[in-house]
């Protein structure tokens, strides 16, 4: 299945992008975000939320169709 993975502020800038598409067949968020850290080593030191399909997800989450994983920096109030 195709996963499109998106970068946020700061997290652009470290991976320099802001958009991939991954072909894989990992089942859970959290072994699909270890593979995209060993593309993106950069972000194993950073703090960051994920979010599949526009929905806020824990690292146990399945992955069960294509989508779209989002890396989302930490938020700001005001």
């Amino acid at each position: 299945m195709k996963i499109t993975v998106l970068f946020f502020g700061m997290l652009a800038e470290q991976t320099k992008t802001s958009k991939v598409e991954v072909e894989t067949n990992v089942v859970s968020v959290g072994d699909f975000e270890k593979a995209i850290l060993e593309e993106y080593p950069a972000l194993k030191d950073k703090t960051y939320s994920l979010a599949f399909n526009e929905n806020l997800v824990a690292r146990d989450a399945k992955i069960d169709a294509a989508g779209t994983l989002a890396f989302l920096p930490p938020f700001a109030g005001g």
